[in-house]
């Protein structure tokens, strides 16, 4: 019996070292091409925010989003970093920094306002190490300010964090602010490299506060082309393991423009197939979430059905993805799994009785959510967009602001409401 167990074990090291090997030669480096420094000529001062800016290769790169490990037997692996720094497009956002003070009118004392921005990057921060700085143009294409940007670091979603430094914002209100709404522009480029990394568009308006003071007003950033901008995911936890499992559910997001209380919405998301119902948030573990808002500091207390956004999640317990996974299916045994049935989907929400969002996508053969926009729009742990038909009157927003406007002056080729 000793012999015995000596042999299990200088067998079983053998075998350790075997994988070892294997796994070390399965590594390699990716050699990134020397980029060339780009030296600032006195055209890069000013740019056209009247338009939507041309098509830029180095950084909105319309490289296929959603690296990751693909195994033959299953529709998703493990998501792993890109080749090359990407900036995840759902995280961009740009908002106002509204002051009671505006320095050419220090009388008066009219609001003003300089904006501020926020976006994830996707990058393995054990070979890359970028900077970024971002530019803002006024309406008329001229230069307004710069700014350098402070990484604030990684989260759960192991995705790298950069926003706007609020010293320079406090020292940009009191230096450089405006009381002027209109179209402008901002570039994002990487400090040392001068490559580009995103450029577009934002509209700024204002509505009055309480009171009698006309200067005091809320200046704010317009995000009504989100509202036809859904997206389907899965919990990032699924894809961090090296073996990607099965048994997640699917989750929906849609963008709302009113008051939804958290705990008392009113609304139920059902989903179909083939015209049968398969899920609905009513049932148990299932439901509606907030999962985000886009407003100035006092659009969400004072005008939160004309001048705030919000995006909410909706999970249907039951329909999960299978990915031939291991999950206890004795438990589980009634969910239904879209990635071994493909075909079309629709998602109705309804409030009250009545419909208010009406959403297609379609799963291939191959198991995976169909993603015709990939190639434009970066995104992460297997997330696709997918159009929102918005029903109703209920909801006042500019139904057109999308084809221009949308990722911030960089509308999807191909996307189209229902």
């Amino acid at each position: 019996m000793i012999i015995l167990r000596g042999m299990l074990s200088s067998l079983t090291a053998i075998a350790i070292l075997f994988l070892l090997a294997a796994d070390g030669s399965a590594q390699f480096n990716i050699k990134l091409p020397k980029i060339p420094k780009v030296e600032k000529t006195a055209e890069e001062t000013k740019t056209d925010v009247s338009q939507p800016p041309a098509d830029v290769t180095s950084s909105q790169t319309r490289a296929a989003s959603n690296s990751t490990k693909q195994s033959s037997d299953k529709p998703y692996g493990m998501v792993e970093w890109p080749d090359r720094p990407q900036m995840v497009w759902d995280t961009l956002y740009i908002q106002t920094e509204n002051s009671r003070n505006y320095w050419k009118m220090q009388n008066q004392k009219p609001t003003s306002w300089v904006p501020k921005i926020r976006f994830s990057m996707d990058y393995n921060p054990d070979k890359f190490s970028p900077d970024y700085v971002a530019e803002y143009f006024n309406p008329d294409g001229s230069l307004w300010f710069s700014e350098h940007l402070r990484n604030a670091g990684s989260g759960a979603l192991k995705q790298i964090g950069f926003e706007s430094n609020s010293e320079v914002t406090n020292e940009m209100r009191d230096t450089r602010s405006t009381i002027a709404t209109g179209v402008y522009g901002f570039k994002l480029s990487e400090k040392n490299t001068k490559q580009t990394l995103f450029q577009g568009k934002f509209r700024i308006g204002k509505f009055p506060l309480p009171g009698n003071d006309k200067n005091v007003v809320e200046f704010f950033v317009d995000h009504d082309w989100v509202m036809p901008v859904g997206f389907i995911s899965f919990h990032f936890s699924e894809f961090l393991r090296p073996n990607a499992l099965g048994g997640f559910p699917l989750e929906f997001n849609m963008w709302f423009k009113k008051y939804l209380a958290p705990n008392n919405h009113g609304m139920e998301a059902q989903l179909f197939y083939n015209g049968k119902q398969i899920g609905t948030t009513a049932d148990y573990h299932s439901g509606f979430q907030p999962e985000e808002e886009r407003s100035s500091s006092q659009g969400h207390i004072y005008s939160p059905d004309l001048h705030n956004w919000r995006l909410w999640k909706m999970i249907w317990q039951n329909v999960i993805v299978d990915n031939n996974g291991t999950y206890n299916r004795e438990v589980r045994n009634r969910s239904f799994l879209i990635d071994k049935n493909p075909g079309e989907y629709t998602v109705k929400v309804f409030q009250k009785g009545g419909q208010i969002r009406e959403a297609k996508f379609t799963v291939g053969s191959d198991g995976r959510i169909a993603d015709p926009f990939s190639k434009q729009a970066y995104l992460t742990y297997h997330k696709v967009i997918v159009p929102i038909t918005v029903i109703g009157p209920a909801e006042k927003y500019n139904v057109n602001a999308w084809k221009t406007e949308a990722f911030y002056g960089n509308p999807l080729t191909g996307f189209a409401m229902p």
